[in-house]
C-alpha cells in the first residue's frame, strides 16, 4: 500500500497494483522496443482513471486517486 491523499483530501493508501495497472508500469513488461513505449504513451496520452483510497485496513474505501497520463514535458 501507497500513502495517497484522495480527491476529497482524505489521506490513505492505494494498492500498488492497482496504480501499476493505470500508470503503465505494468504494461511496460509488455514492451519490446521503445516504439512499444512510445505508442502505449500515445495511445494513453491526456486518458485519467481513478483507483480506490483505502483506509489503513485496505478494505474500507474512503475515496479515489486520479492518475492522469499526461505527455512527458520536453
Amino acid at each position: 500500500m501507497i500513502q495517497a491523499e484522495a480527491t476529497n483530501g482524505k489521506a490513505g493508501y492505494v494498492r500498488k497494483a492497482e496504480l501499476d495497472a493505470v500508470n503503465g508500469a505494468d504494461a511496460m513488461d509488455s514492451f519490446k522496443s521503445p516504439e512499444d513505449a512510445l505508442a502505449w504513451q500515445t495511445a494513453n496520452q491526456g486518458k485519467e482513471f481513478t483507483i480506490p483510497v483505502y483506509l489503513q485496513d485496505g478494505v474500507t474505501v474512503i475515496g479515489e486517486f486520479l492518475v492522469t497520463n499526461e505527455q512527458p514535458r520536453q
